[in-house]
C-alpha cells in the first residue's frame, strides 16, 4: 500500500504544474461485463464483473493531451471483492491530423492476489482509407510480468440514428514474457479480438453503451478456449 501511495502522489506532482496552465476535463464510466477478458485470458472463470473508471484530462499546450486515470474490477461470483485497482498516466500528442502518438505508465494493484505489476507502452493511431482508424501499441511490463504485448488492429465509426453510434473493430495481440515471470515464458500469438458496439447519447455529455466481443486464441499453449462476452454501461464526460 505504502508502494502505491507513492505511485498515486508521483503522479499528482507531475499533473498540477499543467493544471494550472489548461481547461480540465473529467470522464466517467461504469460497466457490467458478463466476463472480464483481458488479451485473451478469462480472469475469473466465466464471472461477471463491474467495472467502474474515473479520468482528469487536460492540455498544456496545442496538441498534447495529458490524463490521469483510476480503473477497477470488482468479481460478482467468485471472490465478491474489488479485485483489481489500475492506474493510468498517459500524454498524446497530434502530430497531423491523420497521426497522433501516445506513451504512458500503468500500475496493476491486485488486492486479493496480493500481487502488484507495472508496464509503460507506447502507441499510435493513423487514418486509412474509408474512414477506418488503425492503431497499435506496445506494453512492457517491467515488474512482476517481465515482457511486453504488443497489439495493432483498426476501428469504424458510423452513425446509425439520431444520437446513436455505432462502432467496429479488430485487433491481433502478440505476447512475449520471460520464463521467471507472472506470464511464465508466454511466447505466442494471444487473441485476435473483434468488438461490434452501440453508444446512444442520452443528453449531452452522457451516453448508455453496450457491446458483443469475441476473442479467437490462436495457440492453446496461452488460453485453450475461444472467448465471447457482452458489456454495457454508462459513461460521462464534462
Amino acid at each position: 500500500m505504502k508502494r502505491l501511495k507513492v505511485v498515486v502522489a508521483a503522479l499528482c506532482l507531475v499533473a498540477l504544474p499543467a493544471i494550472s496552465l489548461a481547461e480540465v476535463s473529467l470522464g466517467a464510466s461504469i460497466d457490467y461485463t458478463s466476463r472480464y477478458i483481458w488479451r485473451g485470458f478469462d480472469f475469473y472463470d466465466d464471472g461477471p464483473g463491474i467495472q467502474p473508471g474515473a479520468s482528469l484530462g487536460f492540455s498544456p499546450a496545442d496538441g498534447i493531451d495529458v490524463s490521469l486515470g483510476v480503473w477497477a474490477n470488482y468479481d460478482v461470483d467468485n471472490t465478491e471483492e474489488w479485485d483489481e485497482f489500475d492506474y493510468t498516466l498517459d500524454l498524446s500528442y497530434a502530430v497531423s491530423e491523420t497521426l497522433s502518438v501516445s506513451g504512458g505508465y500503468i500500475y496493476y494493484d491486485f488486492p486479493e492476489a496480493d500481487t502488484k505489476t507495472q508496464e509503460v507502452y507506447l502507441g499510435a493511431t493513423f487514418a486509412l482509407p474509408a474512414d477506418v482508424e488503425g492503431f497499435a501499441t506496445i506494453y512492457y511490463d517491467f515488474d512482476e510480468g517481465e515482457g511486453y504485448y504488443l497489439t495493432a488492429g483498426a476501428s469504424y465509426s458510423m452513425e446509425v440514428a439520431a444520437n446513436l453510434e455505432g462502432s467496429l473493430s479488430g485487433s491481433a495481440g502478440y505476447m512475449n514474457y520471460s520464463d521467471s515471470g507472472s506470464y511464465a515464458g508466454l511466447d505466442a500469438f494471444s487473441d485476435v479480438t473483434v468488438s461490434a458496439g452501440l453508444s446512444y447519447a442520452i443528453v449531452e455529455g452522457i451516453s448508455a453503451n453496450c457491446s458483443l466481443n469475441y476473442a479467437y486464441v490462436p495457440d492453446s499453449d496461452v488460453n485453450e478456449d475461444n472467448e465471447f462476452w457482452y458489456m454495457v454501461g454508462l459513461s460521462a464526460e464534462m
